[in-house]
């Protein structure tokens, strides 16, 4: 008679752990793309620094150094809405001897931007920026 009072325990217990692994689950989802859309920025910099430092005749301009940075983070950057990119390249203060390309994104939240406003009503989107300097060849 025992086990016909103890059925449903199981069920129970998955219902309260199941809310906890979902959770788990999505956080890792999200900070995963987080950490890859870095990677991307990351890359897009020095992307667009190299192409503004290559040694052709006429020299890249800023201009080209930052749309070729552009271009690759609108094909590689998982993206979940409205983003905010910004893309710098200035020639360094020594000289002008090597050329900065900063990348700014603002990361939007997929899954966790939900649980995020609700315990915090001040929802603001992950800042993420990147750097590259190179010399000019």
């Amino acid at each position: 008679m025992k086990l016909k009072t103890q059925s449903g325990q199981s069920a129970v217990e998955f219902a309260l752990v199941l809310p906890l692994l979902l959770i788990l689950l999505l956080g890792i989802l999200e900070f995963g793309l987080v950490l890859y859309d870095k990677a991307v920025i990351t890359n897009a910099a020095r992307e667009g620094a190299r192409a503004g430092v290559v040694a052709m005749n006429p020299r890249p301009t800023l201009g080209d150094a930052e749309q070729v940075a552009r271009d690759y983070c609108q094909a590689y950057l998982v993206t979940f809405g409205p983003n905010n990119l910004q893309v710098y390249a200035t020639p360094t203060a020594a000289g002008a001897a090597a050329l900065q390309v900063t990348v700014k994104y603002d990361y939007g939240w997929l899954t966790l931007q939900r649980l995020i406003s609700v315990l915090n009503r001040d929802y603001n989107p992950l800042h993420l920026s990147a750097t590259s300097t190179m010399k000019y060849e």
